[in-house]
């Protein structure tokens, strides 16, 4: 139980220097088709890209500097929290979209209630809320 503030981090860290670093060189996510990728699609591939290195350096500074059981760690949690549950609220509007436009669970750009459930963003945003509020120093 010692280190799962470091494996939250370490792993947060990783996860989002390869998925950023991977969206900002391609220019295109894994979802999009290489053929039909335009340029302003890819631009905002790259800003998006462009954040998640950023959120990936700013955990490894708080590792580096060892700051994770200080209150700049806990500071730091409170804004991954935020990012993370930003993604769970997308992804929520993306299955309740899909809801409303009655589109088919087969159709391509379904998203279902249990995918936004399922998202890794809901445990990301749990374990940096935990960490915000103290529970894990």
């Amino acid at each position: 139980m010692a280190y799962l503030l470091e494996g939250l981090y370490v792993f947060h860290s990783g996860i989002e220097m390869l998925a950023g670093s991977f969206l900002f060189l391609r220019g295109r996510g894994s979802n999009d088709p290489a053929s039909e990728v335009r340029p302003v699609a890819k631009l905002y591939r790259r800003w998006h890209g462009a954040g998640l290195l950023g959120l990936s350096f700013l955990g490894w500074l708080v590792i580096w500097k060892g700051q994770l059981r200080s209150e700049v760690g806990r500071t730091v949690s409170q804004a991954l929290a935020l990012f993370h549950f930003g993604a769970v609220a997308a992804h929520v509007m993306a299955a309740v979209e899909s809801n409303n436009q009655n589109l088919d669970p087969t159709d391509e750009g379904y998203v279902s209630t249990a995918a936004a459930a399922k998202s890794p963003h809901v445990l990301l945003t749990i374990g940096f809320l935990a960490h915000a509020a103290g529970s894990m120093d």
